[in-house]
């Protein structure tokens, strides 16, 4: 969910209800968290060259943009890229997901998520353990990073009561840091640039799509600026402000 667009900037005045469920684990539980914590091994050294890194993009719908007070996932797209940052569609994962509460009708008018979308959803639980497995040992990229890692973390920490340890970009701080002379750096301005069709905005499938094919772009764009390895990367966008 790109939070910068204009439609979505009063949510986070809202009141929020609690988030609830319990932070006991049972037995599978405390064995799939053992498996995430062997995660921690798979992260790509800092060294690694951009073209061999294998990257997840990812985007998330939600009720609203306070993680930890009452809103929820509601939608999570993933899109693996291959290694020479090749795409392939048919990798494109989405799942819908069953929130607690009644999804506000301004994020119905938004994403054109309804209840029945998610009435026969799987719940977060659930729908996190498909995503991991799709993001296990690669770099995430996600456009406004900072509010779906959020959320993610909020999940992998109430479910196994510990965090993902995947290695992040944004995607934000990467539009910020190419184009200086945007007087806006949303992911729509980005795609009407670099001539990418909008498809599904404001879907967390529509998005992850859209996003992987823009970070497709800009990863030539960092070769040509001899960008070489993610640490290049990470050093370049330590400077953006």
């Amino acid at each position: 969910m790109d939070r910068n667009h204009p439609l979505l900037s009063w949510m986070g005045k809202r009141g929020w209800l609690p988030f609830g469920g319990s932070n006991k684990m049972d037995g599978s539980s405390l064995a799939y968290r053992r498996r995430l914590l062997k995660d921690v091994k798979n992260r790509a050294p800092i060294s690694t060259k951009l073209t061999d890194m294998p990257f997840v993009v990812l985007d998330i719908e939600t009720t609203g943009f306070r993680y930890g007070q009452g809103d929820e996932i509601i939608s999570i797209g993933a899109m693996a890229m291959q290694k020479k940052c090749a795409l392939h569609e048919q990798e494109l994962f989405h799942s819908y997901v069953k929130p607690l509460q009644v999804i506000p009708q301004v994020i119905t008018d938004l994403t054109g998520i309804t209840e029945k979308d998610v009435a026969e959803a799987p719940g977060l639980e659930q729908a996190m353990k498909s995503l991991l497995a799709i993001v296990h040992g690669k770099t995430i990229v996600a456009y406004g990073a900072q509010h779906d890692m959020g959320f993610l973390q909020l999940a992998t920490s109430k479910y196994w009561g510990i965090k993902i340890q995947n290695r992040v970009i944004d995607a934000y701080r990467v539009a910020k840091w190419l184009h200086p002379e945007w007087s806006e750096h949303t992911l729509d301005r980005a795609l009407h640039h670099y001539d990418i069709p909008i498809r599904g905005r404001h879907t967390a499938d529509g998005d992850t799509r859209m996003t992987a094919y823009l970070w497709q772009k800009w990863l030539g764009e960092m070769e040509k600026r001899k960008l070489d390895t993610l640490e290049d990367l990470y050093l370049a966008l330590s400077r953006v402000r």
